[in-house]
């Protein structure tokens, strides 16, 4: 049995043109993808789920192949200057308390992201570069805060947000679907353009322990934002 400290980082640094498979264990604490010299691409293929205790690094030139339907949990940064890629479904799934980021110099396509960070909306995950998703954004705890003006983020069927979740366009934009939203934690708009709906029967339910908080940026309803359940709606800027 291999054990790795927390504070411990393998990197995968094969050369250009050489292929490598990250191994689905131990759990890592901090994982690079590098080409490690020459100039041409290397692709590191996840065999099985993978556990990254802390940060996760893509290195230019390099390509972290994600798999076939895996969840890759990333307890620190993502920081990818190469390209993410998988073959058909992909969930990473942030999951420790504190304050990270999504950068790096790379778009990252994200498939589904799920966002499980501590246990209110003091815990922090932030886009602060340039990502896109096709998949569905779940919110389970902690703050989703889409920073970066080329993040995008959604998601595609009817979502719940918990009490102890919440939302929060800061620049970035999210795309609306054509369904409802339930907002029983916190969505907040400061800058940039966040879209709730795609029909005029789309709503965003404020729920009793909700607040919408719009400060700023663009917020479209394509139906209404209905409080009828007693929650805390801010509106102090924006369109």
């Amino acid at each position: 049995t291999v054990t790795l400290n927390a504070a411990s980082t393998v990197d995968y640094n094969a050369a250009g043109g050489t292929n490598q498979t990250i191994f689905g264990t131990p759990t890592y604490g901090f994982l690079k993808l590098t080409n490690g010299s020459g100039s041409g691409s290397t692709t590191k293929t996840a065999e099985a789920a993978l556990t990254v205790t802390n940060d996760i690094t893509i290195g230019s030139n390099a390509t972290f192949a994600g798999g076939t339907s895996l969840t890759h949990n990333v307890g620190g940064n993502w920081v990818n200057n190469g390209t993410f890629s998988f073959t058909t479904a992909s969930t990473i799934n942030f999951n420790t308390p504190g304050s990270k980021t999504i950068s790096g110099s790379s778009t990252t396509a994200f498939n589904s992201i799920t966002v499980n960070k501590g246990t209110d909306t003091t815990n922090v995950l932030e886009a602060t570069g340039p990502m896109s998703m096709s998949g569905n954004l779940t919110l389970t705890n902690g703050m989703f805060k889409i920073t970066h003006a080329s993040a995008t983020a959604q998601f595609n069927a009817a979502p719940t947000i918990p009490s102890t979740a919440g939302l929060w366009v800061n620049g970035g934009t999210l795309n609306g679907g054509d369904f409802s939203y339930t907002n029983n934690g916190l969505v907040r708009v400061s800058s940039g353009t966040a879209n709730f709906g795609t029909a005029s029967g789309n709503e965003l339910s404020n729920g009793s322990t909700g607040t919408v908080d719009i400060q700023g940026g663009t917020a479209n309803f394509s139906g209404r934002l209905n409080n009828g359940s007693g929650g805390t709606v801010i509106i102090s800027g924006g369109t």
